[in-house]
């Protein structure tokens, strides 16, 4: 194995994951706050994406982080386990970020998430194409 490269971590990462974030004042004035409008999922690659060539993204090597991963919509880091409820926003974030911030890919999301739709569907979770199909033509949730 490599030794741990503190730097090069820090060099190479692109965003942080909200459970885990501090920033400052200064940050907060030149880049704004984080965007509500996502509710779930992208807003920290949105606030990334947002702060480009600004400030520099820095870790606490050792630091611990307790996060109970989709507890708040029942869901699971894990593969086919997200619940019906984090399919619809992973989905309806991931449009809205490359719309914002990425204009000439946000058309290839559609067939990315017509594709994800018919492999619920292969795996036979109606639910979760309905929650995805109803994020991919921009209607609401329920």
């Amino acid at each position: 194995t490599r030794p741990f490269d503190p730097k090069k971590v820090a060099r190479e990462t692109d965003f942080v994951l909200g459970a885990s974030i501090a920033v400052s004042r200064a940050f907060l004035e030149t880049v704004g706050y984080m965007e509500e409008s996502y509710f779930l999922y992208f807003e920290e690659m949105d606030w990334s994406v947002r702060n480009r060539g600004r400030f520099v993204i820095a870790f606490a090597h050792g630091a611990i982080i307790y996060h109970k991963e989709g507890g708040s919509i029942g869901s699971s880091g894990k593969r086919g386990q997200r619940s019906e409820t984090a399919e619809y926003y992973l989905l309806r974030s991931r449009l809205k970020f490359y719309r914002r911030n990425f204009p000439l890919l946000w058309p290839l999301q559609y067939p990315l998430g017509m594709w994800q739709i018919t492999k619920r569907l292969l795996r036979r979770q109606p639910a979760k194409a309905k929650a995805m199909t109803r994020a991919l033509l921009g209607m609401s949730r329920a």
